[in-house]
């Protein structure tokens, strides 16, 4: 089971848009999620699909969130999780959207599938995740977690997919995706060195001693 150690709320932002901010956690529902924009902390949340073979329904919902310092996207199919049995992987279920960090000095650092609930019943469940910035398939079987993944350059913009599906009778209570982020690293080639700035001041030195011979010249 998943400990939430920090929460962002979802409130109203305007039409067809959303604003995270600090307080008590909110929920939104699955099946009115489709074509908003979803503003968390310093994140925007927009270009979100759900169907494929899954059709949500209004007491299943999504909660963005902070989760021992790490931020969550996790997807709530209960009370009515057995709308999952049967999604097969002939026609999965499909949740994708695309987040941005909107601090110009960070980027995203790892992406996980967290290993949350699942119920298997002799059946079994899956879910396999693609993200921008990352190389192959996250697949978590049977809510087995997945060792984190490196994006493989500075990304502040990513497309998330997840496709999940199950063998009857098993069911899926939730799933989720967690990313971590980093402050972008300064280049050292950047930073002027101790010998460049002595001899920039020297080049000044330089300069005003030449003014000085023309002025004198003249």
């Amino acid at each position: 089971m998943k400990r939430v150690f920090g929460v962002l709320a979802l409130s109203l932002a305007g039409a067809g848009g959303l604003a995270l901010s600090a307080g008590q956690a909110q929920a939104l529902a699955l099946n009115d999620l489709v074509g908003k924009t979803i503003v968390a902390g310093d994140k925007t949340i927009s270009d979100i699909t759900i169907g494929g073979g899954f059709t949500p329904t209004a007491n299943q919902t999504i909660n963005f969130s902070v989760a021992s310092s790490s931020w969550v996207v996790s997807t709530n199919f209960a009370p009515d999780q057995s709308n999952t049995q049967g999604v097969t992987s002939n026609n999965p279920g499909i949740l994708s959207y695309k987040i941005t960090i909107n601090d110009p000095t960070m980027y995203f650092s790892r992406i996980q599938i967290q290993g949350d609930d699942t119920t298997i019943n002799g059946g079994s469940t899956d879910q396999k995740v693609t993200s921008t910035g990352v190389t192959g398939t996250l697949d978590s079987v049977d809510g087995n977690p997945v060792p984190a993944v490196s994006f493989s350059s500075d990304v502040q913009t990513i497309s998330v997919t997840s496709t999940f599906f199950t063998s009857n009778p098993a069911s899926f209570n939730n799933i989720s995706q967690k990313f971590t982020q980093k402050a972008r690293i300064i280049p050292p080639s950047s930073v002027p060195s101790p010998l460049s700035l002595l001899g920039l001041g020297s080049a000044f030195g330089v300069s005003r001693q030449l003014r000085r011979r023309i002025r004198q010249a003249g």
